[in-house]
């Protein structure tokens, strides 16, 4: 049986890299049986997408909303 440790690691790993037939069918059968890493893999996932649309995101977007950050800061130590 695979560790939390390990699998948390594979499920990192398959982000980036393709995983081997035994680390998949090891991971799979870990995620059956363990709550806690496949709340993790589900997390990571939802993360995995949000930095691939913040990715595709025109660069104009991300400086307005750079200055919105600003802008809030300000306010935020304003109020201080």
């Amino acid at each position: 049986m695979l560790s939390c440790k390990k699998a948390s690691a594979l499920i990192i790993k398959r982000n980036d890299f393709l995983l081997t037939r035994k680390e998949r069918i090891q991971l799979f059968f870990h995620l059956l049986v363990c709550d806690a890493c496949h709340t993790f893999s589900r997390q990571n996932e939802v993360v995995s997408k949000v930095l691939e649309q913040q990715n595709r995101l025109p660069s104009n977007w991300q400086k307005e909303m750079s200055a919105v950050e600003e802008l809030k800061e300000q306010i935020i130590s304003g109020l201080k």
